[in-house]
């Protein structure tokens, strides 16, 4: 008897914040938003907490949104529908054949989960029906992607 597995998603389910993360910095870098604006930097924080950078350690809570949300720049709108969408789906397509990983990955993955959570909650109470946020964003639409 053979068992074929098929995975969705490894750590492709990452990438997607890797790509806010990178959208982030472009909107510094096309000056789009400014480099100390307190939404860019809990934004790019919190996406970074997730990834669970080795250097950033494990036991810091995520970085709170500035109050309002009416306050986040108009540059950011889009970017925060994409990390919404990334979000969702790395809590929806994340790895589930724990039987081929280490503990310590089964740790690191199950870590990064619980802090998806966190921020997408995060994220739905600080843009409670918000219009301008969309739910899914394609990056398509950004001028720097090819």
């Amino acid at each position: 008897m053979a068992i074929i597995v098929t995975a969705r998603h490894d750590d492709s389910s990452i990438y997607k914040l890797y790509a806010v993360s990178d959208r982030l910095i472009r909107s510094v870098a096309l000056n789009q938003t400014d480099r100390e604006d307190p939404w860019l930097i809990a934004l790019y924080e919190n996406v970074n907490w997730v990834i669970a950078l080795p250097n950033l350690p494990d036991d810091v809570p995520p970085k709170p949104f500035p109050r309002p949300s009416e306050t986040c720049p108009e540059p950011l709108h889009a970017i925060v529908g994409e990390l919404r969408a990334a979000l969702e789906h790395l809590l929806s397509n994340h790895l589930k054949m724990a039987f081929l990983l280490t503990k310590p990955e089964k740790a690191r993955r199950r870590n990064q989960k619980e802090k998806a959570r966190i921020l997408l909650g995060m994220i739905t109470s600080n843009f409670h029906g918000s219009p301008a946020i969309p739910r899914n964003q394609s990056t398509a639409a950004d001028p720097g992607v090819v």
